[in-house]
Formats: C-alpha cells, sequence, structure tokens
C-alpha cells in the first residue's frame, strides 16, 4: 500500500503508550513482516490481522486506504456520495469513523448507519439509494484477529480490478505514518433513509414463495455478529415463533469466545447452537456479517452439516419447482461449484453461466443479464454465498435464512427433511458428491513453486485413477474464464486444484458422480492429490 519504511522508529512519533509496548516487544522479523509489507487487494477488497505498521490492519493503514478511495471519488464523480457500514469487530466502529472524517472533510456525501450493519444491508443500499460506493468495515467470517475493507461499486458489485488499480494507486502515494488530522463536517454526513430498512426487508421477505402454516422449529445464530438484529426479526414476521438463540452468541462479542473461527462453513461455530437444539428441526448460522448463510438439518434423527453446494441445489430446485418459471430463467454458479448445477439446468432447460469465484465475478454476470431482462433463479458459490433476488449483486445470509426456513417448513409438512428433498433432486436430475479440502504453505512462493512444479510434468494419474483430461486455467480456457488453478478430469468426475491468492494455501475441489462408491472414490482422490502435492514441495 505505500513504500516501505525502513526507519521503523518513526512509528513511535504516532503511536500510544500500549502500541509503544508493543513496538518494543516485536523481534527484528516481526518488525520487517509489520512494517516492510503491504496489505494489497484480494479476492473481496483489503483484508489482514490487527497489528502494528503497513502491514497490517490498524488506523494509520486504514487511513491510508480512506485517502485512496477520497482521492478516486473526487477525480471521478463530479458529487461523490458513499455509504459506510461496519461489522461488529473489534475496531470496526473507529475505522468507520476515519472513513467518515476524511471523506466527509472533502466534501464527499456519506450516508452512515447509528449501529452495526450486515453487509448486504450496505451493498444493497448503494444501489437503492443509487450511491456511487458503498464502503464495508468487515472481515466477514475470519477469526478475531482479522479486520479489513470491502469495497463495492455503484451496482452493488464488488469492486473490479480496474477500479481497484485506480485507488490502490491513489493509497500509495499516501506516505505513513502521518497525523490523522481530518475533521468530520456535519454537512455531508446523512443517516440511512428509513426506506431502505424498510426496502432491504421487503426484498428479503419477497424471496419467499409460499405462505403456508409455520411448523418448523428453528435455532439460529449469527455468530455474535450483525444478523442478530434481521434474521430473528423477518423469521418472526413471517411467523416462525418458535426460534431458539444461544445466549452467548447472541451478544456482540469480537472476541468471538465460543468459536476460533466463525465461518458456517464447517462445524465448529455450531457448538452453542448444538446444545439447545434437542426440539429443533433446523440450525441456521449467519457469519458475522450476515453474507453467509450455513445450515443444520436431522438426518436420521441427528443434525448433521449441509455444504454449500447443498443448500444451492435446494435454492434452485424449490424455485424451478415452486415459483412461477419467467421468460429468460437462469442460474449463475462458478467454475468450481457442484456440477449437479449443469444438470439442473439441462433437465429444466434454463440457462447457466459460470463464472470464476467470488462475488464480483457472479455480480457482474448477473448484472450483465438483468439488462437484458432475463430472470434470475439463483446465483451462488460453494463457499455459502447466495443471491436469491435481483436487486442484490452481492451474497446474502438473511434472504438465505429466511427462505431455507421457508423450504424446511413446506418439506416439514409433508414429514420430509432437507436430506429426503437432496434424494429426490438427485434422483430427479441426477447428481454430484462434492468435498473441498485444502493444504497450507509455509510462503506464497513455496506453494507458486507446487503450482509450477505441476505444470512443468503435468501427472498422467492421481492415485489409481487415470486422467482423461487436464484443462490449465491459465491458458486453456476463454478470457473471462483465466485464472490461476487446473482441473483434472476422470470421466465423468472431476477435481480442481485452485492456489489462493491471498494466503499460503492449495484448495482441491473434488466432484465425483453419484453412485454407489463416488463418496468413497472422492475422498480417495482428495487424499491423494494431497499426496502428490506433498510430494513436489
Amino acid at each position: 500500500m505505500t513504500e516501505i519504511n525502513k526507519n521503523y522508529d518513526n512509528w513511535l512519533e504516532i503511536f500510544d503508550k500500549k502500541q509503544k509496548k508493543l513496538y518494543f516487544s516485536l523481534s527484528e522479523e516481526e518488525k520487517v513482516e509489520s512494517f516492510e509489507k503491504k496489505l494489497k487487494f484480494g479476492t473481496a477488497g483489503i483484508r489482514g490481522t490487527e497489528g502494528l505498521g503497513t502491514g497490517h490492519m490498524n488506523e494509520q493503514t486504514v487511513y491510508q486506504v480512506a485517502v485512496g478511495i477520497k482521492e478516486y471519488l473526487v477525480k471521478n464523480f463530479e458529487k461523490p456520495r458513499v455509504i459506510i457500514g461496519y461489522d461488529t469487530r473489534l475496531n470496526s466502529k473507529k475505522y468507520e469513523e476515519i472513513f467518515k472524517r476524511v471523506l466527509s472533510s472533502s466534501n464527499v456525501e456519506v450516508f452512515c448507519n447509528k449501529s452495526y450493519s450486515p453487509t448486504s444491508l450496505i451493498t444493497f443500499s448503494v444501489k437503492y439509494l443509487k450511491l456511487d460506493l458503498g464502503i464495508v468495515v468487515t472481515s466477514s467470517h475470519n477469526p478475531k484477529e482479522y479486520n479489513g475493507i470491502k469495497i463495492v461499486n455503484g451496482d452493488g458489485i464488488q469492486i473490479d480490478n480496474k477500479v481497484a488499480d485506480k485507488i490502490a494507486k491513489e493509497i500509495d502515494k499516501v506516505q505513513l505514518p502521518t497525523l490523522i488530522e481530518e475533521k468530520i463536517n456535519k454537512n455531508y454526513i446523512y443517516k440511512f433513509p428509513k426506506s431502505t430498512f424498510t426496502a432491504f426487508e421487503s426484498m428479503v421477505k419477497n424471496c419467499g414463495v409460499n405462505n403456508q402454516e409455520k411448523v418448523l422449529n428453528i435455532t439460529y445464530t449469527s455468530l455474535n455478529g450483525t444478523g442478530i438484529d434481521y434474521t430473528p426479526k423477518y423469521l418472526k414476521d413471517a411467523g416462525f415463533l418458535n426460534i431458539k438463540i444461544p445466549k452467548i452468541q447472541a451478544k456482540i462479542d469480537p472476541t468471538f469466545k465460543t468459536c476460533t473461527y466463525p465461518n458456517p462453513e464447517f462445524i465448529e461455530p455450531y457448538g452453542e447452537a448444538l446444545k439447545i437444539s434437542d426440539e429443533s428441526d433446523i440450525i441456521v448460522a449467519n457469519d458475522p456479517d450476515a453474507d453467509r448463510l450455513g445450515i443444520m438439518a436431522r438426518k436420521d434423527g441427528e443434525f448433521k452439516l449441509l455444504n454449500g453446494n447443498e443448500v444451492g441445489i435446494i435454492f434452485t430446485y424449490y424455485y424451478l419447482t415452486q415459483r412461477e418459471r419467467k421468460f429468460g430463467d437462469y442460474i449463475v454458479s462458478t467454475v468450481v461449484t457442484s456440477p449437479t448445477m449443469r444438470l439442473m439446468a439441462k433437465h429444466f432447460k434454463v440457462k447457466i453461466f459460470e463464472t470464476l469465484t467470488g462475488f464480483k465475478n457472479i455480480g457482474k454476470k448477473v448484472q450483465e443479464q438483468e439488462l437484458k431482462n432475463n430472470s434470475l433463479v439463483v446465483a451462488f458459490e460453494e463457499s455459502c454465498g447466495y443471491v436469491l433476488s435481483n436487486k442484490l449483486r452481492d451474497k446474502d445470509g438473511i434472504s438465505g435464512a429466511y427462505l431455507m426456513c421457508e423450504i424446511a417448513n413446506y418439506l416439514k409438512l409433508q414429514d420430509k427433511t432437507l436430506f429426503d428433498y437432496l434424494d429426490e433432486i438427485y434422483e430427479q436430475v441426477g447428481g454430484y458428491d462434492d468435498l473441498a479440502s485444502s493444504i497450507k504453505f509455509n510462503s506464497m512462493d513455496e506453494m507458486d513453486g507446487v503450482i509450477n512444479n505441476i505444470r512443468k510434468k503435468l501427472p498422467k494419474k492421481i492415485g489409481s485413477k487415470k486422467i482423461t483430461k487436464v484443462i490449465d486455467y491459465s491458458k486453456d480456457v476463454k478470457k473471462e474464464l483465466t485464472a490461476n488453478f487446473i482441473e483434472f478430469q476422470f470421466g465423468d468426475d472431476r477435481i480442481i486444484v485452485r492456489p489462493s491468492g491471498t494466503e499460503p494455501k492449495i484448495k482441491f475441489y473434488c466432484n465425483f458422480k453419484k453412485g454407489k462408491k463416488s463418496l468413497v472414490e472422492a475422498t480417495k482422490c482428495i487424499e491423494d492429490t494431497k499426496a502428490l502435492i506433498q510430494s513436489l514441495i
């Protein structure tokens, strides 16, 4: 973000007593990590661990980003107008205040909420209020040590690389450390219009289809996040009166004491909800900024976690069978989403578009199709992100929770579960067993070395599975799908090897067409791929 500053001691001038103590406790190696590295734009904005220096999230680096965004706005918009939100993390409110100071003092109109906001409320409101930019101080589902800044354009879509590069150039001009002297100009600060909350609530409730007797028993957790003031209220308004909430996760707790990794993709965050769910039919979870959705449902009497693909498959099938079909119905998924979606599209004769991972790609495709007057069914990616309304361009876990409770209620009235429903879907359209895993490395260089080694000598087998086709997304696909990952096919089955762009981790997405041994074979393929990777380190 800024030029490397090797005279670390000059930061002492702007440090408070606590920061100075922390600074003097750092080893030389830790000082290099803190002051010679820079935060960069990643898949969803800027994100990093809290700490000192240019390599971490702190008041100085947030100020630097705020000035960069301000410069971008005043150079590209005649009368710039933005909206700012923040989540429940430790310093999120403080960072929001920095944005308000920097932007309003430069005559940028700033809309802000009096309290924390779900990310989807901000991404919805940018488009609804016809603003130029949306800024959310959030680190989504990351552990407590993280915070970040998410930026969306006037259509509510995560900014593309072109805009991110423009902002990054402005950020680079801001030298650190510096005194933050800007004062809030109240003439340019506006509260969220009440109509925004009403319109957001209407969008969520319009995601429902059936208005039936409500018999579902629900356990809900916001994982100490922003969803607590939204999801339960909307569910109660819909008639779901039996909702249990673990008290310890209903409170605002930026330390996430009950779950070290508040990501509803994984089982750990559900511990507190499971303790009170004896009478519940379903457990619903939002991550701390409420843009993701996680679901546990009964299978043979016991709770089991649905993966992100399964939830997306249920949403899509339900809409295509229960909602009136519209002209130009289409689905958006990603290249690593379950191939079941292709089977679904073929069965129902709807268009399907696949993008690269990330909602800046998904949102752009939704926008493109809306301009052609086509009708969105569902847009989603396997990491628990869903768009169920054409009024959104980014994922929303609140509308997802609302719709999934309706579906589970619809099934309970027929004495069925969500897992029974999945079996029916697979019987109708076909399906795949989908597994995901990852392996961590000591550095990005080590990770890149492994991918380079794979490309130099492509394997002919993974374990006992003979590879029938290789697709290298860095060169074998059309431009909009170009990326740094490789797909290995074994007939109808596949595994995709994808290095992360923000951390030293390679992810694996394995899809095996359903059969007697498909899940066993998929599990074995994951393990064999890990062994292959380990041999190349």
